[in-house]
């Protein structure tokens, strides 16, 4: 009888009775950094030929503000759980440009393109270089401290891409539409923090969760 009194009191205290959604509309009136440019990291024995060097294709216009990520500062739990996500390298380009995932999540680089990649980052956080891999071939790397962990090949110098390593599975992406929505957020004051790789400085503003329904939060980076 204790235990399972034990086991719903543990219940309650997980699973939050008093929660509420976050709701708004992201736009970006700051001028966001040039992309970066990485460098030529061959490792020793690596070949050189048509399959490293295909000319890249004409990539379509993009809509930074779909890079923004949304999250909530020291809100452990959420709706986004440890597990494995996909950074693909298609057209000479890594896709997603930002990927946001839970820390000890893992990550799987796939190589759509008919020529080779080799994926690096020399970031404090997450260092790592993996060896050049042909199309259809993925590599796997588990990201187990949270920091911003910037990406390049190391063949073609110009492909860069982020991957977000969070705290908390409470974050989301704006749509197309500039909208998003994180749901299920325990009750009270927290700090939300809206990011975006080539900003210069985040985003954060303090807000009132409400107990039950939705609070809606408009921001203009």
């Amino acid at each position: 009888m204790r235990k399972r009194l034990g086991a719903l009191l543990w219940a309650l205290v997980a699973s939050p009775l008093w929660a509420g959604d976050l709701e708004g509309v992201v736009e970006i009136h700051s001028r966001l950094g040039h992309r970066p440019t990485g460098k030529l990291q061959r490792l020793p024995g690596q070949h050189t030929g048509p399959l490293y060097q295909a000319p890249a294709r004409t990539s379509e216009p993009v809509d930074e503000v779909t890079n923004v990520v949304l999250y909530l500062l020291n809100t452990p739990g959420g709706p986004n759980k440890v597990g494995h996500a996909k950074m693909n390298q298609k057209n000479r380009q890594f896709s997603p440009y930002v990927l946001p995932i839970v820390r000890d999540s893992t990550v799987d680089f796939v190589n759509g393109d008919g020529i080779f990649h080799s994926v690096y980052s020399q970031c404090e956080c997450a260092p790592f270089h993996l060896p050049e891999f042909p199309q259809g071939e993925s590599r796997s790397i588990q990201f187990p401290q949270a920091g911003d962990v910037e990406l390049f090949c190391a063949i073609h110098p110009e492909m860069n891409a982020h991957i977000l390593v969070l705290d908390t599975g409470f974050f989301a992406m704006p749509g197309s539409d500039h909208k998003f929505r994180i749901e299920g957020i325990p009750a009270g004051r927290r700090v939300l923090k809206a990011w975006h790789p080539r900003l210069k400085n985040p985003v954060s503003k303090i807000i009132e969760v409400p107990a039950s329904g939705s609070l809606h939060v408009d921001l203009s980076l």
